[in-house]
């Protein structure tokens, strides 16, 4: 890709495996599929990268423009996966624009405190929602902000929290909760980030274990929902959302490209 973009479909397979089995060593992964030389460093160094205990403003914006540049990439794949509550294909366009609007108010912030910074990302998607899928979207991060309020930088635990945070308002603002969509794979994943925050944890970790937990909630999708299963997909704005935790861990494991 070009330089500053990063290939969001693209996925992490057992990396740690792949470290004990000592295939980093010739760029392959598992199975002998080509890692990128990025990628590929990337794994040889994750044992003794350095830990990260907080994210600050700057740090926080990167991953949200990060997470915008992902949703936007990927929206195309996100359309065909459609089919709740309305098949009509445009949940991946409507959660791009949605974080689209979110992250340009990011952008336009003069703050480096992240509560400001989550402020105005939550502002900014409350004010571009499209749709019904960017409306949940914008409870998840209306929820993350607050809980991050008054906050210069985060620590691992208080990222985790920010992500309960963002499940706890997007449940209540759904009149039904529907399991097999966006608010069972914001639940998973805010549960494994609470854990390994738990056990000590860095920043990385925390998004890491985060963003492979919502892959796996997703693949869990149709078996929640039956028309998601009928058709054979998993829920469009669960995978949107997966979307928008990759783009976090990309951004803070230095995977971009």
């Amino acid at each position: 890709g070009r330089r500053g973009e990063f290939d969001c479909g693209q996925r992490r397979d057992h990396e740690r495996g792949a470290l004990r089995r000592g295939q980093h060593d010739r760029g392959q992964g598992p199975g002998g599929g080509r890692l990128c030389g990025l990628h590929a460093d990337r794994l040889r160094g994750e044992e003794t990268r350095t830990m990260v205990q907080s994210v600050d403003g700057k740090t926080l914006a990167g991953m949200l423009i990060h997470a915008s540049a992902c949703l936007n990439a990927e929206k195309q794949k996100i359309n065909e996966l459609n089919v709740f509550p309305v098949p009509d294909g445009d949940t991946g366009t409507n959660m791009s624009l949605s974080f689209a609007s979110g992250s340009k108010y990011v952008s336009e912030s003069t703050s480096a405190n992240v509560g400001d910074l989550a402020q105005a990302l939550a502002k900014g998607l409350l004010m571009g929602a499209r749709g019904n899928s960017g409306v949940i979207l914008s409870q998840v991060f209306r929820g993350f902000a607050k809980s991050v309020s008054n906050k210069k930088e985060l620590t691992p635990q208080d990222l985790a929290q920010a992500l309960q945070g963002g499940v706890e308002t997007a449940y209540k603002a759904v009149m039904k909760p529907q399991e097999g969509t966006i608010l069972t794979v914001a639940r998973k994943s805010a549960e494994a980030a609470k854990k390994v925050a738990k056990d000590g944890g860095d920043i990385v970790a925390v998004m890491k274990d985060t963003y492979e937990a919502a892959e796996a909630a997703l693949k869990t999708t149709p078996d929640l929902l039956p028309v998601l299963k009928e058709v054979g997909v998993v829920d469009s704005g669960g995978q949107g959302l997966t979307f928008v935790y990759q783009g976090f861990y990309d951004a803070l494991s230095g995977n971009v490209r």
